[in-house]
């Protein structure tokens, strides 16, 4: 078998556009996955929500989704979503949601939440359903 430069040339042009075709591919869905998470509203604020992203985060009875508000790359607020937690807990652990307020995306993700005692088990999904949310904005 004897080697073909032009051969060789054709093979390496064609798996460089196989490879080329299936990163726009995988880029388009990765857009069209992101665009179902992320709702714009206005001109530099839009909304997470973590509903589905979050979806194999569980607290003590079940999926814990929030909303994340951010504004210019700053987090407004976290609002939990209707969950299945036992509203006494999810109560207690509910005041974790104002602790990225304010910050940046870059902080929010960096911040180191502890859990409510009491309720670890809501907090742990807040803080976990956070997280990916931020992770996904930035």
């Amino acid at each position: 078998m004897t080697f073909n430069i032009n051969t060789f040339k054709q093979l390496l042009i064609f798996v460089t556009s196989v490879v080329v075709l299936v990163s726009l591919a995988v880029r388009h869905h990765n857009i069209e996955t992101l665009n179902e998470h992320i709702t714009k509203k206005g001109t530099d604020t839009y909304v997470v929500n973590t509903t589905e992203i979050g979806k194999d985060i569980s607290g003590f009875a079940g999926k814990v989704p929030v909303e994340i508000e951010i504004t210019d790359n700053i987090v407004n607020r976290v609002s939990a979503l209707p969950n299945a937690e036992t509203p006494d807990f999810f109560n207690r652990a509910s005041q974790l949601l104002n602790s990225w307020n304010g910050l940046s995306l870059n902080q929010a993700i960096s911040k180191q939440v502890d859990a409510v005692s009491g309720a670890t088990y809501s907090s742990r999904a807040i803080i976990a359903n956070v997280h990916k949310g931020l992770e996904l904005a930035a």
